[in-house]
């Protein structure tokens, strides 16, 4: 548990690094771009109220899925706030990061696995980014007025074997630098997203 019991009260933890995800039903839980969203956010503790307010969506429509993601052991409720008449839970993930571990290989068929990791990774991410630029909080020419908004690209590269692990290594660098600074203290900035697939094509093409 990420809660330290002190006098009565709950004392909030920092949630764990990384969390490995060992079995196929974990993971089709997070399948689902409000999910995915509220496992990033919920690296910082918050209200379903605070949650639906940056999401900008109706707080009644984040219950359902707060609710399966504690049911699968993925946020849990670290403390509540009393909010007028109402007492709202305070939900916190259970780490920054999860990862798929060396059990999810053997958690089912290779073909289950990965089409179940395909739609974490991609379909998540083309309904979100659909979802923001569909409601307007997320904008194709905002490129022009702030580099840093939105990018978005494909490029191909002949490398050798150890230049393509020295640039996944360094990748992987940049985007730890990065997460040791989120401490989970700081406020008025933004959150940001990365996803990133570097590979080697080839095998047959469908024409």
């Amino acid at each position: 548990m990420n809660e330290i019991a002190s006098r009565g009260r709950v004392v909030q933890s920092s949630p764990a690094d990384e969390f490995q995800i060992t079995d196929l039903k974990t993971l089709r839980v997070m399948a689902h771009p409000i999910r995915l969203e509220l496992l990033e956010r919920l690296a910082r503790s918050s209200t379903a109220t605070e949650l639906a307010t940056d999401l900008g969506v109706p707080r009644t429509r984040l219950y359902r899925h707060l609710h399966a993601l504690e049911e699968a052991g993925l946020i849990e409720v670290v403390s509540t706030r009393r909010v007028r008449a109402i007492v709202e839970s305070v939900y916190q993930a259970i780490a920054r990061s999860f990862v798929p571990g060396p059990a999810l290989l053997t958690s089912g068929s290779m073909q289950d696995i990965g089409e179940a990791v395909l739609t974490t990774v991609f379909d998540t991410t083309r309904a979100d980014l659909k979802r923001r630029l569909d409601s307007g909080r997320l904008s194709l020419d905002q490129r022009e007025a702030d580099p840093r908004t939105f990018a978005l690209g494909r490029f191909a590269a002949f490398l050798s074997l150890e230049e393509a692990a020295s640039f996944v290594e360094r990748l992987e660098s940049l985007a730890a630098e990065v997460e040791v600074k989120d401490d989970g203290q700081s406020t008025g900035e933004q959150m940001y997203t990365m996803q990133f697939v570097f590979y080697p094509p080839g095998g047959d093409i469908v024409c």
